[in-house]
């Protein structure tokens, strides 16, 4: 643990309504450190950052390890230095598949001495197959102490009961569609629809469905993320290598109508202005009439460049388009190597909850390993699982203001589909971010179907 809470002094109210918190030269002293004081557990106001609870889950009592699971057996291990678990622990189970609940139960007398092991059997473990299938146990203090009480939830594990297979996304015949042509554009209609595909954008410009305006700036290919504080040492080799404003390019793009379907390919660089292009790609769309889209993208990145921050869709949707319902880990912040405190589940919430309000505005409210997600009217899966994140804040407005208080609104929703996310690290003064951690594939292939 580097640090208890965020250093900052509290400045009273912002118009708004908004606490206004100073750190790092904002009263004008020296030295100071700028926002390396705000590297805490908790808020300047001792609210849990997510960071507390990743590091209560971390020293849970119990750690759990699938064992047999065909015979509905668990592995225990109290890692405990004194204690006996039939003491401390007692443990409620519940087995979803896709967020839907299964089967459920409690264990409430387990006997295992200090840093022993146990096996523990959960007989509905044989008799359930499918894959997003999860047992999630959480660990419940069973007795009052001197500072916790009875019934205190103490961590939890999950564990995966059937590997994942990659799903088959295909978007079905759905009547007859149309498609036109004009200089920068490919037109796709039917009874329902109205797209827009710009050929110099290399994307959706417009979505129109039933009268409704799905979109309301073109889709566009994001690289960049607001900096995290770990970042800030890989931040200036980002910015060199133009990932904060992605250029494309597109260098063919034609289009077909195979009547119930129509397709256009597109082979398209991205670049800094200044710089040869560090990814390549073709990609196909394909569109219904119900205006499902299917996207496959295949892409060579330029190894002589850096890891990426991101690479994904960037969507901006109506304000009002608020609500957000996905399977993945939640349901706080997560990224691939920082969700110990998350589980696998069907949530449903607001753009407003999703966000986490960091005093030093950054990237935040992302969600890792998600099947499925909705926001609003139009929902998203891909082949693989993928990261999302949804914000009234652009990238550019996170990265460039100093404090939260002082963040504007876009007016719309900013909806990120990611590929991939780079992980958050410990950079600020650790080890740079370990390899397994960094979006750096040199070829990437990815389908998506967004409807």
């Amino acid at each position: 643990v580097w640090e208890w809470c965020d250093h900052a002094t509290w400045e009273g109210k912002a118009a708004d309504g908004r606490d206004i918190f100073h750190y790092g030269g904002d009263a004008g002293e020296f030295p100071h450190d700028g926002n390396f004081c705000m590297d805490g557990l908790v808020y300047p106001d001792r609210r849990p950052h997510t960071g507390l609870l990743e590091w209560k889950n971390e020293i849970r009592p119990v750690h759990a390890a699938g064992k047999d699971l065909a015979a509905g057996t668990v592995e225990l291990w109290n890692v405990q230095d004194f204690a006996d678990l039939a003491d401390t622990v007692q443990i409620r189970y519940e087995i979803k598949k896709e967020g839907t609940l299964l089967a459920e139960g409690e264990i409430r007398e387990i006997t295992c001495p200090a840093h022993e092991k146990v096996c523990i059997t959960i007989p509905q473990l044989g008799e359930l197959s499918g894959d997003q299938t999860y047992l999630k146990l959480t660990y419940v203090q069973k007795a009052d102490q001197a500072l916790t009480r009875q019934g205190r939830v103490m961590g939890f594990d999950q564990i995966a009961l059937f590997e994942e297979r990659e799903k088959v996304l295909e978007i079905a015949e759905a009547g007859a569609v149309a498609l036109e042509e004009n200089d920068v554009s490919w037109i796709i209609t039917s009874d329902r629809i109205c797209y827009v595909f710009g050929k110099k954008k290399g994307a959706f410009t417009e979505l129109v469905r039933d009268g409704k305006a799905l979109i309301e700036a073109p889709m566009t290919f994001e690289t960049w993320r607001a900096p995290v504080d770990n970042d800030r040492n890989v931040r200036q080799v980002w910015e060199e290598a133009g990932y904060d404003r992605p250029w494309i390019r597109v260098y063919d793009c034609t289009a077909e109508n195979a009547g119930e379907k129509v397709r256009i390919h597109c082979d398209f660089s991205i670049a800094s202005v200044y710089r040869q292009p560090f990814l390549r790609a073709k990609a196909l769309w394909e569109v219904n009439a119900d205006g499902q889209i299917k996207l496959t993208l295949d892409a060579d990145k330029d190894m002589t460049f850096p890891y990426m921050p991101r690479f994904g869709l960037q969507l901006v949707l109506p304000e009002n388009q608020d609500q957000v319902e996905y399977i993945g880990y939640g349901p706080t912040e997560s990224y691939q190597d920082k969700h110990r405190a998350c589980w696998v589940d069907r949530f449903t919430t607001t753009v407003d909850e999703l966000l986490e309000d960091y005093v030093k505005p950054q990237e935040n409210g992302s969600h890792y390993h998600c099947a499925y997600v909705k926001v609003g009217e139009l929902k998203a899966e891909g082949k693989k699982p993928l990261s999302f994140n949804a914000s009234y804040y652009t990238a550019q407005e996170l990265t460039e203001k100093m404090h939260n208080y002082e963040l504007e609104k876009s007016g719309h929703v900013i909806w990120h589909l990611d590929y991939g996310m780079s992980g958050v690290g410990s950079n600020s003064c650790g080890p740079e971010l370990l390899k397994q951690y960094r979006l750096n594939e040199e070829k990437m292939h990815w389908e998506l179907v967004i409807g």
